[in-house]
């Protein structure tokens, strides 16, 4: 991996904590990116534009992905995406991405590489991209929305019934 990509611990730390008003639109904490199973980052002019990565989750890996403001519409978040869609294809079948609704840009840019909402509440919509065995979409995404629904009812259930306060 180039020198360009690579990114320590600490860039991502004064990264995270250096974000304006993008930090409303991303709410990873620092200690889940931390845990990232692959991370990069596109400079420009030696400075870090931005970052994207994966982080395992309970059922699909989940990908984030952030550009500082000034950067935004240059095609920074296009090229981080297609350089972590090389790294990721190998290990994983589908990604997730959690997106604000009222993120445009971000809508954008996925719906433009294939991701498909699968499920959404008041603020976000939950979206998936199969990266191999696109003939089996259709019926990942009712499985998709299957989990949550399960997932909330059991949520609920315990709730109900004094668990898991």
């Amino acid at each position: 991996m180039s020198e360009k990509w690579e990114l320590t611990r600490e860039e991502l730390a004064d990264f995270v904590s250096s974000l304006k008003e993008e930090k409303e639109a991303f709410r990873t904490p620092l200690e889940d990116l931390m845990k990232s199973d692959v991370i990069l980052a596109e400079r420009v002019n030696g400075e870090i534009a931005g970052i994207c990565g994966t982080i395992k989750g309970r059922v699909f890996p989940r990908l984030y992905l952030v550009v500082r403001g000034e950067h935004q519409g240059k095609g920074v978040g296009k090229k981080l995406h297609l350089r972590l869609k090389e790294c990721v294809e190998e290990n994983y079948f589908i990604v997730k991405v959690i997106v604000r609704k009222n993120n445009k840009r971000a809508l954008s840019l996925y719906g433009d590489v294939d991701y498909r909402i699968v499920k959404e509440d008041d603020e976000f919509y939950y979206m998936i991209r199969m990266t191999r065995y696109k003939f089996f979409q259709p019926i990942v995404v009712l499985l998709f929305r299957l989990i949550c629904r399960f997932s909330f009812f059991v949520k609920y259930r315990l709730r109900i019934f004094g668990g898991n306060k």
